[in-house]
């Protein structure tokens, strides 16, 4: 290898540290810059996990699981179809499932 390659090659990698260097730097600016706010235990409000999104596949097999169970079943799911306004699980919008699935507790599975 010729002597300016190498030099080349070793330019190269003092450019890589130097950035890697910066890198490093503005991580640590950032890190110690933000004073650490700590919120005041009082203040706390204990965080709801989010509805889980449920899909119509989902939804759709736990019913026909209560289903096989008894055909009092089948007419509790039906009324609570009603309930919501349609005649068919299908019918339902999907920001309704969880509402549904939740009133569905009740009707067994086993």
């Amino acid at each position: 290898m010729s002597k300016m390659s190498e030099l080349n090659l070793t330019l190269n990698e003092l450019k890589e540290c130097g950035e890697k260097l910066i890198a490093v730097s503005d991580s640590l600016r950032q890190l110690f810059s933000e004073p650490e706010q700590k919120p005041e235990p009082e203040k706390l409000e204990p965080k709801a996990d989010p509805p889980k999104q449920i899909s119509f596949e989902e939804l759709r097999g736990i019913m026909a699981k209560k289903t096989r169970v008894s055909k009092a079943n089948t007419d509790a799911i039906r009324e609570l179809l009603t309930k919501y306004g349609v005649h068919k699980l299908s019918e339902l919008k999907p920001e309704q499932y969880a509402g549904f699935l939740k009133d569905a507790e009740v009707i067994p599975d086993a």
